[in-house]
């Protein structure tokens, strides 16, 4: 079994397992073996996935299971290696963030014909998320090899600190049941400037208003 080789590259790709994962995962396998095969390149001896499983194996003379696979170059492999990470369960959503974006940078470099864009597309698709969320995670990761924080503002300006006293909660309370005493009363004053005809018009925005103070008042005891 020591004839399998572990890349450092290949090591570095997919996320680290936390040091409670591995000893659960040793308890697992003390007690049921291994039941993943360790999945091997075979062109180059090399385990591609179950590096974690091949290592306590070894370590506790446990035999395990094996699949080889074919590959034509390393960028094929580690492809398949983040494809096969995205899918597991239990990968977290800032690991799955990363992944993707080492996937969109692999597919960069092996079509560099290709945009950015349609690069991202692509890779959205294949990850089943959003374009807009493919984006976000290469825009973060731009911003930090730049040494800088995502940019949250518009022009990328924190925003001014005010001058203002912040208005207690008694006030926000009283300036909420005026304006909704304003808006009630504009109410009134469009029926009757439109007439009784239009009031099932108007009857749907007094229930919501009268909801909305409902909640408002139990909010407030609440607090």
């Amino acid at each position: 079994m020591s004839q399998w080789k572990i890349d450092p590259e290949f090591q570095e790709l997919i996320p680290a397992m936390e040091p409670q994962q591995l000893d659960q995962l040793r308890e697992n396998i003390l007690r049921d073996g291994v039941r993943d095969p360790i999945v091997i390149w075979e062109e180059e001896s090399t385990i591609i996935d179950g590096m974690h499983r091949y290592q306590i194996a070894l370590e506790h003379d446990v035999q395990v299971p094996l699949k080889l696979l074919h590959f034509d170059s390393r960028e094929d492999v580690k492809e398949w290696m983040i494809k096969n990470q995205l899918g597991r369960r239990n990968c977290k959503p800032i690991q799955q963030s990363d992944l993707r974006k080492k996937l969109v940078e692999l597919r960069k470099k092996e079509q560099p014909q290709k945009t950015q864009q349609q690069v991202i597309e692509e890779v959205a698709e294949e990850a089943n998320v959003s374009v807009k969320t493919l984006e976000r995670d290469v825009q973060e990761e731009a911003a930090g090899s730049n040494g800088k924080a995502p940019k949250t503002q518009k022009e990328g300006k924190a925003p001014k600190k005010s001058n203002k006293p912040v208005p207690s909660l008694a006030k926000i309370d009283e300036d909420v049941k005026r304006l909704w005493g304003q808006l009630v009363r504009l109410m009134d004053t469009r029926l009757q400037k439109t007439g009784p005809q239009d009031e099932h018009r108007a009857r749907p925005c007094r229930h919501l208003l009268g909801d909305f103070m409902e909640k408002f008042e139990e909010w407030q005891k609440s607090g």
